[in-house]
């Protein structure tokens, strides 16, 4: 096992923060999750209900996870290599892209300029200019930025997109898969979405939610408890996030991305999952799901020129 915190790192010990979400400070415990070398405290926020973990390290601390091991799927806890999956990556692609595309055609936009938040090696952004958008993506781990930048030629900014300098109203799509959990300041970072994006433009985000039947049933040793997901979103609280940060038309749907016909795409390409097991994870009573994933879609307010 790798130590949770890199030896490069220097020692610290968590302390206790605000809630991430509310700015409150009275939390009650949730769990305490033993089962990485470093355990970690979650706590409940009393005043809006966000999970999160708390106290926590320092966000250098956070940052210093992301390191090769984790990219390449070598570390304890890690993101699967997309380069050795790049061809259901890209299908996903095509289905999340595919379906802002719809949305936007809708509104009668028809530019097509996205960032993504947790770029990764950049498989979706080049999959999204070979479908004619204009790209560019944060990621503060240097291997994978590098990897984006060296063989697909992408822009990328290492840093949170609130540090990345884009100009407002520069994007038509701010997106990302699997990173909102991740996020030390998510409020800051949702602010930073809402100043870029255009007038109508659609931030898409998918995570896991915590108002799951596994998490549950699992408590605190539920998958999605990790050392990096420092936030357990569930629709409610992702909801409230966006809004206060000024989006509108907030829509949370059960499952990922994929739509039933890019789902058997992804199957061909030698994907995993069954057709049940794609339904059943849409299921959802409420704000409570039957399967972990979730995704949400937001709109910023007014009309282009």
């Amino acid at each position: 096992m790798r130590d949770a915190v890199p030896d490069a790192v220097p020692a610290a010990e968590p302390a206790a923060i605000p809630c991430p979400l509310c700015g409150a400070a009275d939390v009650r415990a949730a769990y305490r999750v033993t089962r990485w070398k470093t355990p970690f405290d979650v706590a409940r926020c009393v005043s809006c209900d966000l999970l999160h973990v708390n106290p926590r390290l320092p966000r250098e601390h956070l940052d210093a996870y992301y390191d090769a091991a984790y990219y390449g799927g070598g570390a304890d806890w890690h993101y699967a290599d997309e380069r050795k999956r790049e061809a259901q990556v890209r299908v996903r692609a095509a289905g999340r892209l595919g379906r802002v595309e719809r949305t936007l055609a809708a509104a009668g936009i028809g530019a097509r300029r996205v960032v993504e938040l947790g770029s990764a090696f950049g498989v979706f952004l080049d999959e999204a200019r070979r479908r004619g958008w204009d790209v560019q993506g944060c990621e503060i781990a240097e291997a994978s930025a590098s990897h984006a930048e060296e063989v697909f030629g992408l822009r990328i900014h290492r840093a949170d997109l609130a540090d990345a300098g884009l100009p407002p109203a520069s994007v038509d799509l701010v997106t990302g898969s699997e990173v909102v959990e991740h996020l030390a300041q998510p409020m800051r970072t949702f602010a930073a979405a809402h100043h870029v994006l255009a007038p109508g433009g659609i931030a898409l985000f998918s995570t896991a939610n915590e108002r799951s039947v596994a998490r549950l049933l699992r408590g605190g040793d539920w998958g999605y408890l990790m050392p990096g997901h420092v936030v357990l979103w569930s629709a409610a609280t992702l909801r409230a996030a966006l809004r206060r940060s000024g989006f509108i038309d907030v829509r949370v749907t059960a499952g990922d991305e994929r739509g039933l016909r890019n789902f058997l795409e992804f199957r061909r390409a030698a994907g995993s999952g069954s057709r049940a097991a794609w339904l059943l994870r849409r299921l959802r009573v409420g704000d409570w799901t039957l399967g972990a994933g979730m995704v949400v879609t937001a709109r910023k307010a007014g009309a282009r020129p």
